[in-house]
């Protein structure tokens, strides 16, 4: 068996470095912006963003340049290969934990040949490390010992404050999943305080850094980027249109006008810039809500669509399109009957199953909080660790050789 195991691992750094090899080489747009925060770290300069991102990712990348020089983007590719690969025996062990060997083998399976996953370890962009976060988190969840073990929930907190630090949109979730988590948990409030007490301790250690760099830049005590767009964004889902995620084109003139106008208005005017858009949305309201719904329901299609391997431009694009929208669609089918099967067979006791709800919790967060803001499909990607998860689940499901009753 650990044959096996270290001849698919290696197949799987194989498989992707040939799909790093055909990934978009230069740094351009966001993977420019992580690139120029990690040459600032380098300098030793106080790094952190005013609007758009929280700085994790360029400090991991500033970590890389230290050790294999400054833009080496082939280092920084075969770290993420690496990585991924480390995400890939996390969900084996997880799986076996929390359902059986069998289980474990197809999610590894699955993780393994993804091409979604694996195609974005060769760009300099934060989803491999946001994925990698997530998979840890979900390790310290499938603990049996968690109720008990006050450690993992000081790690539990501490890998949530590095999620963050990392991907600012997942701000909200993180402190809804906690706090279900200690009712769902525990039964005496005396626990429920404990736990939640010893979580935000590893949350704001993690998060220390963001508190501090914020306060000394901007004199604001804040987790995330304090003058982030927000109304602007929300306001353009009056308008239809799909955000261009290949080849650079097809922006669409209002969120130019939107969002140019945005980053032309000086620092201390920002918000009174969101207040207009906020008061736009909310005028259109009351008459525009249907427009507003329909179009929010197509960003989450698009956000969960697969229909290219890179951002920035796919060499492959469009015969690809259709292959991987037929897996995409076997992936989602598997992971709906896996959590789905799973929810109906544990009724009340899979939600104080901490796995469970978590995937639930995340994957309801993303489908509708990030549909208000996003419609670019590589935004779900964080979630692929846990979808892969459950549609291996869900597969064995489809095999009908699961036990009748199965617990965590």
């Amino acid at each position: 068996m650990k044959t096996r195991f270290v001849i698919l691992l290696i197949a799987g750094f194989i498989f992707r470095l040939f799909l790093v090899s055909h990934a978009y080489d230069k740094l351009i747009f966001d993977a420019l912006g992580y690139s120029e925060f990690a040459k600032d770290f380098l300098s030793g300069k106080l790094v952190i963003d005013c609007c758009a991102k929280n700085v994790g990712y360029s400090l991991f990348l500033a970590l890389v340049y230290r050790i294999f020089g400054v833009e080496n983007v082939w280092a920084v590719r075969i770290v993420h290969i690496l990585l991924d690969l480390g995400t890939a025996s996390l969900l084996y062990g997880i799986s076996k934990t929390v359902f059986n060997k069998r289980v474990a083998n197809i999610v590894f399976v699955l993780y393994l040949f993804n091409p979604f996953t694996a195609a974005f370890t060769g760009l300099v962009l934060a989803e491999t490390v946001t994925i990698f976060y997530v998979t840890m988190i979900a390790f310290v969840l499938s603990r049996p010992s968690l109720p008990a073990r006050p450690w993992l929930w000081l790690s539990l907190g501490f890998l949530f404050g590095l999620l963050l630090f990392t991907r600012h949109s997942f701000y909200y979730g993180i402190f809804v999943f906690l706090f279900l988590q200690s009712y769902l948990l525990f039964t005496r409030m005396k626990e429920r305080l404990q736990f939640l007490l010893i979580a935000f301790l590893g949350f704001f250690l993690a998060s220390s850094y963001s508190l501090f760099a914020y306060y000394v830049t901007f004199r604001k005590v804040t987790l995330v980027p304090p003058y982030n767009l927000k109304y602007e964004i929300i306001y353009m889902n009056y308008y239809l249109w799909h955000y261009p995620e290949v080849e650079f084109k097809g922006i669409h003139p209002m969120y130019q006008e939107v969002v140019q106008g945005y980053w032309e208005t000086p620092l201390e005017k920002r918000a009174e810039h969101s207040q207009k858009y906020k008061k736009l949305f909310l005028e259109r309201l009351p008459t525009d809500w249907p427009v507003f719904v329909h179009n929010t329901a197509w960003n989450i299609v698009w956000l969960w669509d697969k229909d290219h391997l890179y951002t920035y431009a796919d060499p492959f694009y469009p015969l690809d399109q259709w292959p991987l929208r037929i897996l995409n669609g076997i992936l989602l089918v598997c992971f709906a009957i896996g959590i789905i099967s799973y929810g109906f067979r544990e009724r009340t006791r899979a939600w104080r199953q901490p796995l469970f709800l978590m995937s639930v919790l995340l994957f309801l967060y993303i489908t509708f909080l990030f549909s208000l803001l996003s419609n670019e499909s590589r935004h779900t990607l964080a979630f692929y660790p846990l979808l892969t998860l459950w549609a291996g689940y869900g597969a064995y499901r489809i095999q009908g050789s699961l036990p009748l009753h199965h617990s965590f």
